[in-house]
């Protein structure tokens, strides 16, 4: 059944061309990670060929798949448009979801009450495409702030790199860099997720070089 809603919500995503070119994680006959990883080879080569700055940050979010509210995952759907039905049947089967955990041990067998299940979704579900179109809003809102490395001049300045739940933010120096993780603080806030703090870095480079 997830893979049915998948690839319908897959078909309308790519219909209306709903996902950035940021996010590779979803985004079906790419190269996904190795993508991101020659964009950001590029970047760093540029900044050390031509003695530039940059601020990079690593970004991790913690039990990304099990905190997304279900509330917001309606909500993106609503804004982009998803079909009623779609939506109606989503937020109903909702309701439903439950897991049951079961312990063997020596004497036999012990067994939970069913859980709900009353946020997130399923990690490696075929929903994940809906987890994906929940942080879109976010690209946009890094985008818009119009901060970002130029590797030209005249350039568009590249601000972030999108691979499922992993972000990467680009800035031309410290400060960018800190009005991009202000956005991105604000946006986790707003939809209770947070980061896994010891699996996120920055870094920043002088001119060329790693300071």
């Amino acid at each position: 059944m997830t893979s049915i809603i998948s690839d319908r919500s897959y078909k309308h995503i790519l219909a209306n061309d709903i996902f950035p070119e940021e996010q590779k994680g979803c985004t079906r006959n790419s190269y996904g990670c190795k993508d991101q990883l020659l964009i950001n080879k590029a970047i760093i080569e540029d900044c050390k060929r031509k003695k530039k700055n940059l601020s990079v940050a690593w970004i991790d979010y913690r039990k990304a798949y099990d905190s997304i509210p279900h509330s917001w995952i309606l909500k993106t759907m609503s804004i982009y448009k998803f079909n009623n039905k779609l939506i109606n049947f989503m937020e109903k089967s909702m309701k439903s979801w439950n897991t049951t955990m079961y312990l063997n041990h020596a004497r036999g067998l012990i067994t939970t009450d069913k859980i709900s299940i009353k946020q997130g979704i399923f990690q490696g579900d075929s929903l994940s495409p809906l987890f994906c179109l929940a942080v879109v809003s976010l690209r946009s809102d890094i985008k818009a702030s119009g901060y970002g490395y130029k590797m030209n001049r005249n350039g568009v300045p590249i601000s972030n790199l999108f691979y499922m739940d992993d972000l990467k933010l680009y800035a031309s120096n410290d400060d960018q860099q800190q009005g991009e993780l202000r956005i991105v603080k604000q946006f986790s806030d707003d939809i209770k997720m947070s980061s896994g703090l010891k699996k996120c870095a920055k870094a920043s480079f002088k001119k060329g070089k790693l300071v």
